[in-house]
């Protein structure tokens, strides 16, 4: 699954522990760390969880960006009327990919 801090569709909403991930992942980019390499898992309760970040690249401003088309950001709206997922620049944390898995013992 992917998520962010500011989602465009409302299922992708983080947990408590995405949400610490990707404010730690954003505050270690901010320090300059490689976005490539941002990425966190635990195991708890029987279930591994990890994350890998989302930097955002050029083409993602397409559609994640300030200067969005007029008839992209009228579909955009129309498809998802609470949209958070504007306003990014290159190299920004854009969001992560989130796994859930259960451990078999």
């Amino acid at each position: 699954a992917r998520t962010a801090l500011k989602v465009r569709n409302p299922e992708n909403t983080p947990d408590e522990w995405e949400v610490s991930v990707m404010q730690d992942f954003a505050m270690r980019l901010a320090e300059g760390e490689n976005p490539i390499a941002l990425e966190a898992s635990k195991i708890e309760n029987g279930e591994f969880r990890y994350m890998k970040a989302i930097p955002t690249a050029a083409v993602c401003l397409v559609c994640h960006g300030s200067d969005i088309a007029a008839p992209v950001a009228k579909k955009i709206a129309s498809l998802y009327p609470q949209d958070q997922a504007t306003g990014f620049t290159e190299g920004e944390l854009r969001g992560a990919f989130s796994l859930r898995k259960t451990v078999v013992d």
